[in-house]
């Protein structure tokens, strides 16, 4: 966490790890309120983005691979999407 600047590392760290394991559990066992857990996955990720792959602020191969991950972290939101719309539709009261 220090490497990224965030201080104090220990606040962070286990805020990550809080946030990563409740947003999970969310979306395991939280049936109606796995979109929540979705969501704050979402944010999550999109949010690591600027702090851990700042692309923008990196030349040549470094800034490639930084793209590259920055990338497949939005691909993961959009599975989080669609979890999160596959979970309203399952457990949706029935019209």
């Amino acid at each position: 966490m220090a490497h990224f600047g965030l201080n104090p590392p220990a606040f962070f760290a286990i805020g990550t790890i809080i946030i990563q394991l409740g947003g999970s559990a969310l979306m395991i066992f939280g049936k109606r309120l796995a979109w929540l857990g979705a969501g704050i996955l979402g944010l999550f990720t999109v949010a690591t983005i600027p702090i851990a792959h700042a692309f923008w602020k990196f030349q040549g191969q470094e800034a490639f691979t930084q793209r590259m991950v920055a990338s497949a972290n939005l691909t993961i939101v959009g599975g989080l999407i669609l979890a999160a719309v596959a979970a309203e539709l399952k457990y949706a009261p029935a019209r």
